[in-house]
């Protein structure tokens, strides 16, 4: 499959520019960002690409005060492993947790070792919001704990929460291929109780968890907080980012109307992780 790489170079380049782009690639069906110093250049399946998508995003960004510049490449599914090792570097988090891939060194001082390669999956624990997610679950016990993964990607938060001794964990997400990475890299990370599947919500009609994690965006949470719920049962816990801090009040008032109680949040520039209970 050919892949389409587009760089965006802002001027402004600036914190709130970056982080409304993130959500307009997300909203546009880009998989990754990956940041470098030309700009931030995002990957999009070349049979999902249209002219239309850039020109939506400048618009928005030049309507927010912010001008942009794009350049396009096309990338052949074989080159995915070379820009992922040109640009891929550890990520430590707590001094507890560290995400690398196969070609960089064992951290002996670190107790969780994430192995991923994520080929065109993306979650390579480099955005906010992963590492949001991946803070709160060092604090929870997981123990004897059935985890829900919605929206798996690489498959990072499950192999985490299998890491931290949870009894089977179930990971979902949409896109096949990201499906088939998440398997490669659990088999990597020799996690034997990790079950991938490929759907949405509809994969967990009759199934309950202990904890329920979703890195995903707005509207899928939106749409999705119900299907949670369900998933759920008194006392359980919900644990979601993919947030902008402005859409914050929002995603709360979905979650208290879908009997989730809020607990507490955490925000790292303009992403924002949350917790509930369900009541």
């Amino acid at each position: 499959m050919i892949y389409i790489a587009v760089t965006f170079h802002l001027d402004p380049s600036e914190a709130d520019y970056n982080e409304l782009l993130s959500a307009l690639l997300d909203e546009n069906g880009f998989d990754g960002v990956l940041e470098q110093a030309s700009g931030l250049t995002a990957y999009i399946g070349k049979d999902l690409f249209t002219d239309g998508i850039t020109n939506e995003i400048g618009t928005r960004l030049d309507q927010a005060g912010c001008r942009v510049h794009f350049e396009i490449e096309e990338i052949p599914e074989q080159n995915w492993n070379e820009v992922w090792e040109k640009n891929f570097e550890p990520v430590i988090i707590d001094d507890r947790c560290v995400i690398r891939a196969p070609f960089h060194p064992h951290f002996p001082d670190i107790r969780y070792q994430i192995t991923i390669e994520p080929k065109m999956s993306f979650g390579t624990g480099h955005h906010h919001t992963t590492r949001l997610m991946i803070e709160q679950m060092l604090g929870l016990d997981f123990i004897n704990a059935k985890v829900l993964d919605m929206g798996c990607g690489t498959g990072i938060l499950a192999i985490l929460a299998s890491m931290l001794g949870a009894k089977e964990v179930i990971a979902i997400d949409i896109e096949e291929r990201a499906c088939e990475n998440a398997r490669e890299n659990i088999q990597r990370n020799k996690r034997q109780n990790i079950r991938v599947l490929k759907g949405s919500e509809d994969m967990i009609p009759d199934l309950r968890f202990d904890i329920v994690l979703a890195n995903i965006n707005r509207n899928t949470l939106l749409d999705q907080m119900d299907d949670y719920a369900r998933a759920g049962y008194p006392g359980s816990t919900l644990i979601i980012s993919g947030i902008l801090a402005d859409d914050r009040d929002i995603i709360k008032e979905k979650a208290e109307r879908s009997r989730f109680n809020f607990l507490r949040e955490k925000s790292l520039e303009k992403w924002v992780m949350m917790i509930f209970e369900r009541n």
